[in-house]
């Protein structure tokens, strides 16, 4: 079974740019993402397998490397307001149920497409024309980028290097 975990901290100020982008670097040893607003920062871990349902340990290993990745980047010693596992179906449904489910930034096409955000910036000349580009990024509609995932040719592996 595939699981969703969040971590969230949550504090008074702003997440400092260099701290925000070495703790993403961090994090990305883990497979995990780094979502960042006001006052708030979260890890997103996308786990495989059995978790220990109702257990502590469930989220044990989330919780070391996300504190763990936030002191080495020097990120705001805020503390942990939330975490959860959820399962990747509930997930998706609580996506297509909640307000602007239509709608869709780069973390969302990434988990829809299955690659990373970066991947999502490296097909944006193949993506759909987004809707608008907000201070945050791009945003599509839902229904575009799932007639764009039906036609797309995926080619595994990197490309061949020339000469």
């Amino acid at each position: 079974m595939s699981w969703i975990v969040r971590v969230h901290a949550a504090g008074d100020g702003k997440v400092p740019a260099q701290a925000a982008e070495a703790m993403a670097d961090e994090l990305a040893r883990y497979g995990a993402e780094l979502e960042v607003r006001d006052g708030r920062y979260t890890a997103v871990f996308d786990l495989s397998g059995d978790l220990p349902n109702h257990s502590p340990r469930a989220l044990s290993r989330p919780l070391a490397a996300f504190r763990s990745a936030a002191e080495r980047a020097g990120m705001p010693s805020w503390p942990i307001v939330a975490a959860e596992a959820i399962t990747k179906a509930e997930d998706r449904r609580r996506a297509r149920t909640s307000p602007g489910a239509g709608l869709v930034g780069v973390a969302e096409v990434a988990e829809m497409l299955g690659v990373t955000r970066q991947r999502v910036g490296q097909l944006r000349g193949r993506l759909p024309e987004p809707l608008a580009t907000l201070r945050a990024g791009p945003v599509w509609e839902r229904s575009a980028i799932e007639e764009f995932e039906t036609a797309w040719v995926r080619s595994p592996g990197r490309p061949r290097k020339a000469g």
